[in-house]
């Protein structure tokens, strides 16, 4: 999968396959795959991709070692792009490296939950 996603604690990500099978708006082509950033914010409780002045956000509370996972919002310009998934899998993937559980409070993280389902995923859930 050639398509890669930093985080902010500069781990790549691939994922490739997502942004590759949807069409690219005119306001999406401007931000590649490639350029495309997950950024951890703990102060604001959000992780996040910023395309511009627009950005899309998975907020979350953390109580002891569970991290809520409240909401999913992305601008409408992005939307279907991938965008969405991209956070997903960061999210998830920050719970499981950091040995925290997670709840899926948001609708979309809980379809995403049960599409990409492994027995890693399986094991943070809350």
């Amino acid at each position: 999968m050639p398509n890669t996603v930093s985080t902010s604690a500069g781990r790549v990500l691939r994922s490739a396959r997502l942004l590759a099978a949807q069409p690219m708006s005119k306001a999406f082509s401007a931000y590649p795959p490639n350029d495309l950033k997950v950024q951890h914010n703990a102060d604001k409780n959000e992780f996040s991709i910023c395309m511009g002045e627009e950005c899309a956000v998975i907020q979350y509370s953390k109580s002891n070692n569970t991290l809520d996972l409240l909401h999913t919002e992305v601008p409408v310009v992005f939307r279907g792009q991938g965008v969405a998934a991209l956070l997903a899998k960061e999210a998830f993937e920050y719970v499981r490296q950091n040995n925290l559980k997670m709840k899926l409070s948001c609708d979309y993280l809980q379809k995403y939950f049960r599409e990409n389902e492994t027995p890693e995923l399986k094991k943070i859930l809350a």
